[in-house]
């Protein structure tokens, strides 16, 4: 029977299957202070033991470092936890997700779990990752197997050239208009690149980071030539496996990527998506946020500058770009474009969250509207309930430095 990639990683991992349900092993399971934390007095008053502890991760970088007693005592709490069951951790070297595409354990076929919605960043690498709850989480810390619903599978098939400033970000955008009608719930999207130029593994990120906010389970890419570079750079084992030619899908989709166009997300949906082009260009921004797990790269930060040395950002605006990791901090040092961004009045915090998810570095206040290269814009998800947020790549919010409005990178002169 032909599989599909989803069908073809099942298969390696499964322990139990029937004809809606499986049981499969997990490669590699991760938590962070956020959701980590929740499971730590269940699992000392049950007296549980953990698997495996190479195959678990514990990241430190919500509240990284902390900005209340609050959340000091929760990662001191959960530190401390780590510590004893002597657990692989990461304490302010970045977000989790992109660290997980930086660790060597992750590779094509596995199958990896994050109690974290974006942990679907992973899918990138052609593998099987999603998000769960902590107690789903702790269960896994002990028995080291995940149980689910096998998901539908819908190909998305990416061809043409794109226009230089078309990112993953407009990408997923774009095939969420497209898709906004399906109902995608336990919907699986794999991605296969047929492009003249080929989708970079920071737009694949993106892509993958954004599918659970369309509605969908979990995405992956089809490895290809990029996989196995990003594979080589990191030390990750490319025995990828790919889905075959005449595999069955819940529904296929052709995306003629030199078709898209700058898009955004408007407040206060990541589903409520439009080209910019069709929409008014008077809408004011106060601040512009390049970072998260979604937008965090040295893509994003290299398109920054790009923009940025040819039109002069505003200095009113206020103007920040968090790195995704600390290597990603030292690659885009050692390129110079660190430097730029500073001399352009950005401001460059350590690795973390930051401001996605309302914790620090960047919250809005009433009236405020922000560009934002982040996931999600619900109401108060960047601070005040009176503040919006606006969901675009890095090229639109850098051209929107520039304004001081809601810009296409398109409508810049000679762009």
């Amino acid at each position: 029977m032909a599989r599909t990639l989803l069908e073809k990683i099942i298969e390696r991992s499964v322990v139990y299957r029937d004809a809606n349900y499986a049981i499969i092993d997990v490669d590699l399971l991760m938590g962070h202070d956020g959701t980590a934390s929740l499971i730590v007095d269940r699992f000392l008053a049950a007296e549980m033991c953990v698997w495996e502890r190479e195959k678990v991760f514990i990241v430190f970088d919500h509240f990284s470092p902390p900005a209340t007693v609050e959340r000091a005592g929760i990662q001191r709490k959960l530190l401390d936890f780590v510590c004893d069951q002597e657990l692989p951790f990461a304490l302010n070297e970045g977000i989790c997700h992109q660290l997980l595409l930086e660790d060597p354990r992750c590779a094509p076929g596995k199958v990896v779990i994050g109690a974290d919605s974006h942990s679907t960043t992973v899918g990138a690498l052609g593998a099987f990752a999603f998000g769960i709850g902590a107690t789903d989480f702790l269960h896994i810390l002990r028995s080291g197997k995940v149980w689910l619903r096998v998901p539908d599978v819908v190909r998305v098939e990416l061809r043409g050239c794109k226009q230089h400033h078309i990112l993953g970000k407009d990408l997923i955008l774009h095939i969420s208009s497209i898709l906004r009608d399906c109902d995608l719930t336990y919907t699986v999207l794999e991605f296969v690149d047929r492009t003249d130029d080929g989708v970079t593994m920071d737009s694949r990120a993106t892509m993958c980071n954004m599918v659970v906010d369309i509605g969908a389970k979990a995405g992956m890419f089809v490895p290809d030539g990029v996989t196995a570079e990003h594979c080589a750079k990191y030390g990750q084992a490319f025995e990828p496996l790919y889905p075959d030619a005449d595999a069955l899908y819940t529904r296929r989709v052709e995306i003629d990527v030199g078709t898209v166009d700058s898009m955004v997300s408007l407040p206060h949906d990541p589903r409520n998506v439009g080209r910019l082009k069709d929409m008014t260009s008077d809408i004011p921004i106060h601040q512009v946020f390049v970072g998260s797990c979604t937008g965090g790269r040295v893509e994003d930060a290299s398109a920054m500058v790009e923009v940025a040395e040819r039109f002069t950002p505003l200095r009113r605006l206020k103007k920040i770009f968090i790195p995704a990791s600390n290597r990603i901090f030292s690659d885009i040092s050692a390129t110079g474009v660190l430097s730029r961004l500073l001399s352009l009045g950005v401001a460059v915090p350590n690795p973390s969250c930051g401001p996605c998810c309302n914790i620090d570095k960047g919250l809005l206040a009433d009236g405020e509207n922000c560009v934002s290269t982040s996931s999600r814009n619900f109401q108060g998800r960047m601070g005040s309930a009176l503040s919006s947020v606006y969901l675009a790549s890095s090229y639109t919010a850098a051209a929107s430095m520039h304004t001081g409005r809601l810009t296409d990178y398109g409508d810049l002169p000679n762009s």
